[in-house]
């Protein structure tokens, strides 16, 4: 977004309460970047004074697949400054949309997308599930290009160190061996382990 200054972007959200709830946290996120971004949720609750101001200073536009349908592509006239900078579609719950309701998302999407084009953007699809088994199938489907999948966890963490513990025998006939919880526990008078380390069995 910060390339060039101009860019925008499309949130899409499959209910109108999710977009309501993300529009708080986005916004949360711009003014701790410090940047001169405005987002926006445009549905159906949105005053037609705001309408305005949205579509043309709106860096990213919080929707969903109806007002999209409804509201935005048969109007696409109004929203040109929008579409001539559009670089991103941003999908949220895209295992939501599968069956009919996943077919008719795609069509409104492969209409926005020839809208886009009109206009001279060629924007990129991003799409978000924590659920979605088939992603690469899914998102062909939905987006009409096959997707590059991104599917390893990059949130930082600590280093973790593994042990393994094969607590002693009591008894090699019946192949009993001592609780290891309570053998490492004795090892610490008040039976907690030392600060940063964790205990499983």
């Amino acid at each position: 977004m910060t390339v060039g200054g101009s860019a925008r972007a499309l949130f899409l959200f499959p209910t109108k309460a999710l977009s309501q709830e993300q529009s708080n946290s986005m916004a949360s996120l711009v003014e701790a970047l410090g940047e001169d971004w405005h987002a926006f949720t445009y549905d159906g609750d949105t005053p037609p004074s705001v309408r305005r101001s949205l579509r043309d200073r709106g860096h990213m536009i919080l929707t969903n697949p109806w007002m999209l349908h409804a509201g935005i592509l048969p109007n696409h006239s109004k929203w040109a400054e929008l579409f001539r900078d559009l670089r991103y579609i941003v999908i949220d719950e895209v295992h939501t949309l599968s069956g009919v309701f996943g077919s008719s998302v795609a069509n409104v999407l492969r209409r926005l997308l020839r809208i886009a084009a009109h206009y001279g953007s060629h924007p990129t699809f991003i799409g978000c599930s924590a659920t979605l088994a088939n992603a690469v199938e899914h998102g062909t489907a939905l987006f009409g290009r096959k997707p590059v999948v991104i599917d390893e966890d990059a949130s930082p963490s600590g280093a973790r160190l593994f042990s393994i513990y094969n607590p002693p025998m009591l008894n090699p006939v019946a192949g009993l061996r001592a609780n290891a919880l309570e053998v490492i526990g004795a090892e610490h008078e008040d039976g907690i382990p030392p600060e940063g380390k964790s205990l499983a069995e």
